[in-house]
């Protein structure tokens, strides 16, 4: 059937399922993942990237759809007063990696832990665009990241239509 729907607290209708002029709001378009259980290990208090394959490139089909970003690793600080940190890097049709931020802080105690974050990001391009995960140890002191004892660590992109 077609006509308008009803929409709570004052919203206003929609007619015929439509958002924006399209169904697919929300909708899930492309996704792009990689798994290791490799482990990098940083000493230096100056980004690198995770490597071991969590580098991923994804072109949107809209420049109004955004990227939803899923990573999931571990840590290991071996002994007190360490610290680090991991972040997310963006580079967009070959240009300079853009810092998105810092997304884990590790640090402090002697821990053995896993770290994780999710990120929405609107790159506002349809060319192609990159995602790094950048680790370092900001204490200049040895962290491992990643795959120690078999785990896994995962990085994973998805295009959501806009």
């Amino acid at each position: 059937t077609t006509g308008t729907l009803a929409v709570a607290n004052g919203g206003t209708g929609l007619t015929s399922g439509f958002v924006n002029g399209t169904t697919n709001v929300g909708k899930v378009l492309q996704t792009t993942s990689a798994n290791t259980t490799s482990t990098t290990v940083s000493s230096s208090s100056s980004y690198s990237a995770f490597g071991n394959g969590m580098d991923l490139t994804l072109t949107p089909s809209s420049t109004s759809n955004y990227f939803l970003i899923i990573f999931s690793t571990n840590f290991d600080i071996q002994s007190d007063s360490r610290e680090g940190n991991y972040g997310l890097w963006r580079e967009i049709g070959g240009a300079n990696n853009t810092s998105l931020g810092q997304m884990i802080q590790l640090g402090g105690k002697q821990t053995k832990a896993p770290g994780a974050f999710i990120y929405k990001d609107a790159p506002n391009t349809t060319s192609a665009v990159r995602y790094r995960i950048p680790v370092r140890a900001t204490t200049g002191n040895e962290i491992l990241f990643g795959g120690y004892f078999g785990a896994n660590t995962s990085l994973t992109i998805m295009e959501i239509a806009g």
